[in-house]
């Protein structure tokens, strides 16, 4: 038997297989509560415990992603933009892949040389991205862009925005 005080101060009793090795085993189960719980197992035959088992959940948030402007216009080459992202995960954050129309795209991974100096996450809801969007020789018009973000568990979102270089 399993006696686990959960983070409100409640305790839950779960029941536990003790195994010839002195393991014990038990689960699958789904914690209802973020925080810090502990545990402690018991024979009910033997009346022996475990020593206490200590452990946390924390919550999952799910990658959430607004991005501004959704336009820019400009007339300098080369030109670096600042877009704002707001959302959630974005600590977790492990890729930023810029595409647009033509050949050509940029990947940021997280530990890679651009991931510091044109990536700026002040907390886990905001993000400033700092790309240069025209280049030096880059013919006028608009341009399309996608920019997608990739967290830690895989999840991806992207979202658009057009460069008008006059």
């Amino acid at each position: 038997m399993a006696s686990v005080i959960q983070p409100d101060g409640t305790t839950l009793t779960r029941e536990v297989t003790a195994s010839s090795e002195s393991g014990y085993s038990f689960g699958p189960f789904t914690e209802t509560q973020t925080g810090k719980f502990s545990e402690v197992d018991t024979d009910v035959q033997s009346g022996g415990q475990s020593k206490k088992l200590n452990w946390s959940v924390s919550p999952t948030r799910p990658l959430k992603f607004a991005l501004s402007p959704a336009t820019i216009t400009t007339n300098t080459a080369p030109y670096t933009a600042t877009l704002t992202g707001t959302g959630s995960n974005f600590t977790n954050l492990t890729k930023i892949a810029f595409t647009w129309a033509g050949a050509t795209s940029a990947t940021w991974l997280k530990g890679d040389a651009n991931w510091p100096s044109e990536l700026l996450i002040s907390c886990d809801s905001s993000v400033t991205m700092t790309p240069t969007v025209v280049a030096a020789g880059d013919p006028s018009g608009t341009t399309s862009w996608t920019v997608t973000l990739t967290d830690s568990s895989g999840a991806s979102l992207s979202q658009f925005f057009s460069v008008t270089f006059k």
